[in-house]
Formats: C-alpha cells, structure tokens, sequence
C-alpha cells in the first residue's frame, strides 16, 4: 500500500555469470545506474582478493525500494546466527557505493491463546 517493492532473487557480487541474468539485479542496477553497481563489484572483488579469496560473496537477502518515495535499502535477515565474515566485508562497501544495509533479527514469540 505504500508503495515499497522487495527483491529477494538476485546476486549483487557473487556468481557473475547468473546474476547478469537475473531480474533482481537488472532492477537493482536500474535504480543505482550500472555504473555505480559495477564499482561496488570491482571494490569488492578486490577487498576479497586482498584476504585471499577468489570471488566476492555474502550477499544482503533482500533489495528494498520504493519508486515514489525514493527509499531504497537492503535487509539481511538473521534468526540463530551471526553475520557471517564476508558480510563483515561486504556490507560497509554497499552502504558506501548504494545504500544503507539493515540486518532483521527473527525471534520467535509462542503466545498461548485460552
């Protein structure tokens, strides 16, 4: 009702050759300009590089947007774990070259009813 939009089917760093063909990411460098999305790529293939791994990875879960309000975010959704390493990582490059990165933590609630 309020006009926000989720992606939730994308690669943003990880797995070049799918993510060039996935609706989500087409979206998220519409919004951003590819120019920018494929800075953050460049800086994070780097960052992780720097330590000694081949590919960027630890992707946000989610891409929100809202077209009227100009909103826009990604949510990492977390229930029993932690942030992993890679999101150590790659989470301060996305709120430097896009936008702010949110993490929602699921916790359960039992409500007894009668």
């Amino acid at each position: 009702e309020q006009g926000y939009n989720v992606e939730s089917y994308y690669y943003l760093v990880r797995n070049r050759n799918k993510r060039e063909k996935m609706p989500g990411f087409s979206k998220i460098c519409h919004i951003f300009g590819d120019a920018k999305v494929r800075l953050l790529i460049a800086e994070a293939d780097e960052a992780f590089r720097s330590i000694g791994k081949k590919i960027a990875s630890g992707d946000p879960d989610l891409f929100v947007y809202n077209e009227y309000t100009g909103d826009r975010f990604f949510v990492e959704v977390k229930e029993n774990d932690q942030i992993t390493d890679n999101q150590k990582i790659l989470f301060p490059l996305v709120q430097k070259f896009l936008c702010p990165v949110f993490i929602a933590r699921v916790i359960e609630e039992v409500i007894v009813i009668g």
